[in-house]
């Protein structure tokens, strides 16, 4: 149940059995490769781990730890997904080896390291297509709830399965009698609307419940382990309020945040400082105009501040006032399209960062324009100033890029199931799904044309 607790993590248990049997397949095929050609037992370095590693970041990015591969039979698909990792790790090893010198590379690559990683790609391709089979097999009835609750509610729950892309299925009791005429054995758990009515209920069908590894959940718990957002119509402002979505400012967590923030930020400037450079160069060949754009924002605790981005807008494209993003906007530029799919041009904000004003990891601070109007229509709004505003979060890779009212209602969901876990492994998470979203050249587009 100590998974329960950390929502997050829960749903990507596929991912955690993953990475350790990729780890141990990898160690048992180094170990058996290594023995055959030098008949001895190998000791570890920072190449084989680094090697490793890199393989399972690929792999992730090129969702090779996804359920689906069972469930669309895409095996085919997912052989070449395997193979790319395979050429990627490959080249990119290589390349490494001969910029550090190591010697005979020739030699050590036809002898050792491909047929280490032509048996290890074959191992982990049978092995993750059976790992998916598997929880796929395991997971037949954790899918499956009984909502006992109002028709309004129970049609706004499906609406937000809907918004979340899950795979969950909900069957609908209004009476107690209809309750107990449920199979229980077919589904994960009983999901009530009203909190009071679980301690009503509960316990007249206990024996069925506590037999079947049953959940017995409220709106706001079932929430947060299988929306893993909060959706503002479903939680109430006890909800808000007992579960208290502040962080406090002496939280060690929010202490080592900072301390990445910088160390981070100082080594991404580092590394994109060339591409920044180049970016700049086509912006002001193109139409000769700014290469920075400012703009005001909202951020901890509503205190306004600047951030700059690379400009991907046309010269004068607010002239009429603030807009909303679309998804075919004729005022971005040339070089600006690829910007945003790069999300290059968010690159500047890294001194907001580095001056305490953002968080690489926290909500995107909103425009005062829009906020006004945001504030005024949607409850809750302003709980995502309790934190600092960050480059990317929990809402920016769990939904496409927001652009009206009924989007920052839903990216506010998100951000709220943000603040209520926020610690430093789900930032790495984050990190981690961006990087995935910059590969895939996802998120960075509006739903609106």
């Amino acid at each position: 149940m100590i998974l329960y607790s950390l929502p997050w993590l829960n749903s990507r248990k596929r991912i955690i059995l993953a990475y350790l049997i990729e780890v141990t397949a990898f160690i048992f095929v180094y170990f058996i490769t290594y023995k055959i050609r030098f008949d001895q037992f190998p000791s570890f370095s920072i190449y084989q781990i680094f090697l490793l590693h890199f393989w399972i970041l690929i792999s992730y990015v090129l969702g090779r730890y996804s359920n689906e591969i069972h469930k669309r039979k895409n095996y085919l698909i997912y052989f070449i997904k395997t193979f790319v990792v395979l050429l990627s790790t490959t080249s990119f090893f290589l390349s490494i080896m001969w910029l550090f010198g190591v010697q005979d590379l020739s030699f050590l690559f036809r002898s050792f390291l491909f047929p280490l990683l032509y048996f290890y790609s074959i191992l982990s391709f049978f092995i993750q297509i059976f790992i998916s089979y598997f929880a796929e097999v395991k997971t037949n009835t954790k899918n499956k709830f009984i909502f006992f609750g109002s028709e309004k509610i129970s049609k706004q729950i499906e609406s937000e399965i809907k918004i979340s892309n899950i795979d969950l299925e909900i069957k609908n009791s209004r009476s107690f009698e209809e309750l107990l005429k449920k199979n229980f054995k077919q589904c994960h758990g009983i999901l009530f609307e009203d909190e009071k009515l679980i301690n009503k209920y509960a316990t007249k069908i206990g024996d069925r419940l506590y037999s079947n590894d049953f959940l017995i959940l409220n709106l706001f718990r079932w929430c947060e382990i299988y929306l893993q957002r909060f959706p503002t119509k479903l939680i109430s402002f006890s909800n808000v309020i007992f579960y208290d979505f502040k962080v406090k400012k002496t939280s060690i967590n929010l202490r080592i945040k900072r301390v990445s923030d910088v160390l981070i930020s100082l080594i991404l400037i580092f590394l994109t400082c060339p591409f920044v450079l180049i970016a700049c160069l086509i912006i002001k060949i193109e139409d000769n105009g700014p290469i920075l754009y400012k703009q005001i924002r909202n951020g901890y605790k509503g205190k306004e501040f600047n951030i700059y981005k690379l400009r991907t807008m046309k010269v004068d494209s607010e002239k009429n006032g603030p807009q909303w993003s679309k998804r075919f906007d004729a005022r971005v530029t040339n070089i600006g399209k690829f910007l945003r799919i790069s999300r290059l041009d968010e690159l500047p904000q890294l001194l907001n960062v580095l001056s305490g004003e953002m968080s690489l990891i926290g909500p995107r601070p909103e425009r005062p324009e829009f906020d006004i109007k945001l504030k005024e229509e949607i409850i809750f709004y302003n709980q995502r100033y309790e934190v600092k505003p960050g480059l990317s979060g929990w809402a920016q890779v769990n939904y496409p890029y927001g652009a009206s009212i009924e989007d920052s209602a839903n990216k506010l969901s998100y951000d709220l199931f943000y603040i209520k876990n926020i610690s430093i492994w789900l930032d790495l998470l984050i990190f981690f799904k961006t990087i995935k979203l910059i590969l895939n050249a996802k998120g960075s587009k509006p739903n609106q044309n």
